[in-house]
């Protein structure tokens, strides 16, 4: 039975949404006894406010008591925009990002927002800002509160040790090339005095972090927005490489890279998720770039059934006018003036048993969320 989209989860159902595109995604998901992790941030229509701080109070959860961490899998834009501010309101979360962005060569990098203009938006210099709030919070409260992540590292674990958040990259290799990206970027803004309106393009994305989400005998994947990679040492294939398969396999992923052929590895669904995995996603549009497009929906579709994203790739809405509207519509509003607008971020949610686990978890649709199907017809709830 459907529940309302402001029902929060029970202590032991553990839940993933995911949420976009707004301005960017972001996933939440409830670890148990009203535990929370926020990664990325995603603006809804005004890129204000912050999806998952709306989300968490609309199902009467108070983040600054009850998010335990924040993680920026990557600075591109459409990860960070509120990232900082919603760290802020999260007071007794742990900030956890690339071990890349770390670095004097990112700091320096950063700093340049503040110094240089640019028509870009300030993407390095919003992680800058988190990683600040988090150092200052480790000196008040006497903890460690910022996490850099690598390959095959513990970010979080409860108090019970029941629930775990494990980095499966960067890997040695994936933080190198980012800095060596990032000096080359800072290079070549000094000397021409100005940074460029856009980022050169990196390839894999080098500072993105994957992360397995364990919570009892569950586990769910956060694919980030890690590329397939160019030799074993990058992107999944450095992942897989060290992925034994004595880990437990996932139930849950968040599709890389938008579900894009860019972040697909066919051995990620056979080594590192169990048949018929939930597969949730967020589209991407920009420009004249839309994923997942037909062949990479096709793709996902190959594997499971019960794939799900937030809205509608193209844009447009899920469902029909009725044909009245579509008269007024019609009679009012010149043809070729006529655009379709979505409706913001949408919502894709996945709840299922903590300690049951014959509880196959069930996925509920909002906001122009739906189901991926070869056919023309998607179910939504709202």
């Amino acid at each position: 039975m459907a529940t309302l989209q402001s029902t929060p989860p029970k202590l032991d159902e553990m839940e993933v949404s995911v949420f976009g595109p707004g301005f960017g995604e972001s996933v939440v998901v409830h670890l148990g006894s009203g535990e929370w992790v926020i990664v990325d941030s995603c603006a809804g229509e005004g890129r204000e406010p912050s999806k998952p701080l709306e989300y968490l109070k609309s199902i009467g959860q108070v983040p600054e008591e009850c998010v335990r961490v924040v993680v920026a899998t990557h600075w591109h834009n459409d990860h960070v925009v509120g990232l900082a501010e919603t760290l802020d309101v999260c007071r007794n979360a742990v900030f956890c990002c690339s071990d890349a962005l770390s670095s004097r060569d990112f700091i320096d990098w950063a700093s340049l927002y503040q110094e240089l203009p640019s028509t870009f938006q300030r993407s390095p210099e919003k992680i800058c800002k988190a990683i600040e709030i988090a150092a200052r919070r480790s000196h008040v409260q006497q903890q460690q509160m910022l996490k850099f992540a690598k390959a095959d590292t513990l970010v979080w674990r409860s108090g019970s040790g029941s629930a775990r958040l494990v980095a499966l990259s960067p890997s040695d290799e994936m933080s190198r090339r980012a800095m060596a990206f990032m000096v080359q970027e800072y290079a070549r803004a000094m000397r021409i005095r100005a940074l460029p309106d856009r980022l050169s393009p990196v390839t894999p994305n080098d500072t993105a972090v994957v992360l397995r989400v364990d919570v009892g005998d569950r586990s769910v994947l956060l694919g980030s927005d890690l590329e397939r990679g160019n030799g074993s040492l990058v992107g999944w294939s450095s992942v897989l490489k060290t992925y034994f398969g004595t880990e437990k396999k996932s139930s849950v992923f968040k599709v890389a890279h938008h579900g894009a052929k860019s972040g697909w590895h066919e051995h990620v669904w056979s080594d590192m998720l169990v048949p018929r995995s939930f597969a949730l996603l967020s589209p991407f549009r920009w420009g004249g770039c839309r994923c997942p497009n037909a062949e990479d929906q096709s793709r996902i579709l190959a594997m499971t059934d019960r794939a799900f994203i937030a809205s509608h790739p193209d844009g447009r809405p899920v469902g029909k006018r009725t044909p009245k509207v579509e008269a007024v519509i019609r009679q009012t509003t010149p043809q070729h003036t006529r655009r379709e607008v979505s409706n913001g971020a949408g919502h894709v949610r996945w709840r299922a048993s903590i300690h049951d686990l014959t509880d196959d978890g069930s996925v509920e649709l909002f906001d122009g969320a739906m189901q991926l199907s070869r056919g023309p017809t998607a179910t939504t709830s709202t």
